[in-house]
């Protein structure tokens, strides 16, 4: 059953709700730039401790932590050039490379790949 007040469709928004926000302790806090220094990143620790990565990210700004680029590194930069023009899809190089779409398909662009025109979808699928 579809969540409706009002004529609107809730049911994406419920399960955001159902999650609510979670606060860390002091002691939580301090684990979390521990850990972040430990070197885990911030989406593994918001992962672990049930937070958004940029609340994590603003625990770590507040201990006095610079954090660390997210940039991924010139070999994986090439490494996805070299898949992408050996005819992967962006979606498989991403994959392959454990990145989204999105900054995949950035990142060959910075790269200079010439990119391919998108498959066309069939309609009825």
């Amino acid at each position: 059953m579809v969540a409706r007040a009002g004529g609107r469709d809730f049911s994406r928004v419920v399960p955001a709700l159902q999650r609510g926000h979670n606060r860390l302790s002091e002691e939580q806090a301090a684990e979390v730039v521990r850990l972040y220094q430990a070197g885990e990143t911030a989406t593994e620790l918001g992962k672990r401790f049930g937070i958004e990565r940029s609340t994590v990210s603003r625990h770590i700004t507040r201990a006095g932590i610079t954090l660390r680029s997210t940039a991924r590194s010139d070999d994986a930069r090439c490494q996805g050039a070299r898949l992408y023009t050996e005819g992967l899809t962006v979606q498989e190089v991403a994959d392959k490379l454990g990145i989204i779409f999105s900054a995949t398909y950035r990142a060959l662009k910075r790269e200079g790949v010439e990119m391919r025109p998108a498959a066309r979808r069939r309609r009825g699928m």
